[in-house]
């Protein structure tokens, strides 16, 4: 008894002192991800239902999709990301994932000897990849948000006056544009429109195009070019109702822009109560002790590195959902 009392004293008090530290910031990086999970995909069923009778009740339009496959997925989202396309981009993702899968696995097991543990953490670490280039896909995607009404009232001018051309219409819309993302991606559509060979590759290119503005509208004025650009047909009252469709929307996506402001606030807390609770201990148990006390133990260095992986997928949700799209 008295062997466990000096242990309570001596060393016993700063365990339980981490355990509940470590404890609080894994419950508090608990609440910051479920809240603006739970919103944002009530926020996709609520614009799924919007999006679905507006299409009933508008004129059918050409559909353009992509496959759903994962492996067709990856190679959207780099092409979408990336200024040039390259055969080797979705073979280097998948090895930069797979290093991680790998390497995070075994050094995870060596230091705590769980099988389970080792393969959960690497598969969180190996998703970092596809997460940073969903926050570089949505920061292109921001960027287009406040820009594409512009967009459309540009190419629907331009339309108009080269004689319902679309791609004269878009070759001079990409040189009137100034916003430099949103020129990057009408140059890069209009330089792949021009060396696409056949119908399969002009469909592809227009799809990219979608995939990186990622919204409804997109679609539908892919649809547009499309039907403008392989059928020749007059768009030019499909634009213009377009326009005005978009207008009648940006009013509502203000107000959403401001509800998530909060929740993405509350994603980078997590930073300076992780710092915060590592300087606390540190200055409470000594350098020499804390130390030990953080990287000697096996349930000290556990509950450290889970609460260091939660912030860093806080932090990473925040960047994801920190502009909402121009959608509905």
């Amino acid at each position: 008894m008295s062997k466990l009392y000096q242990w309570f004293w001596g060393d016993g008090i700063y365990y339980i002192f981490y355990i509940l530290i470590s404890i609080a910031v894994i419950y508090f990086v608990q609440l910051v991800l479920s809240a603006p999970v739970r919103e944002k995909y009530g926020q996709w069923k609520y614009k799924y239902r919007l999006r679905k009778m507006r299409i009933e009740s508008t004129v059918k339009e050409t559909d353009i999709t992509h496959n759903g496959a994962f492996l067709n997925h990856i190679q959207m989202l780099i092409n979408a990301t990336k200024n040039e396309k390259s055969e080797q981009d979705v073979g280097s993702f998948f090895i930069t994932t797979m290093l991680l899968l790998v390497v995070t696995s075994v050094m995870t097991f060596i230091a705590f000897k769980d099988i389970v543990l080792a393969i959960t953490l690497g598969v969180l670490i190996a998703t970092i990849p596809y997460l940073f280039l969903q926050i570089k896909l949505r920061k292109i995607r921001s960027a287009m948000s406040g820009e594409f009404r512009e967009l459309v009232q540009i190419i629907m001018q331009q339309y108009s006056a080269n004689q319902h051309d679309m791609y004269y219409a878009l070759k001079e819309t990409q040189r009137i544009v100034v916003e430099p993302t949103l020129r990057k991606i009408i140059t890069k559509l209009v330089n792949d429109l021009q060396t696409a060979r056949n119908n399969e590759e002009l469909r592809n290119t227009i799809s990219v195009f979608v995939f990186t503005v990622g919204n409804s509208w997109a679609k539908r004025l892919g649809s547009i070019i499309l039907k403008a650009y392989t059928d020749k047909e007059n768009v030019l009252k499909t634009l213009m109702v377009l326009t005005r469709q978009i207008e009648d929307t940006e009013e509502m996506l203000e107000e959403e822009k401001s509800g998530i402001l909060d929740t993405v606030h509350t994603g980078y807390l997590t930073i300076p109560i992780l710092i915060a609770s590592v300087a606390l201990g540190y200055f409470v148990s000594g350098a020499q002790d804390w130390f030990n006390l953080q990287f000697n133990n096996r349930y000290t260095l556990l509950l450290f590195t889970l609460g260091s992986i939660g912030t860093v997928f806080s932090v990473i949700i925040s960047l994801i959902l920190k502009s909402p799209k121009n959608d509905l």
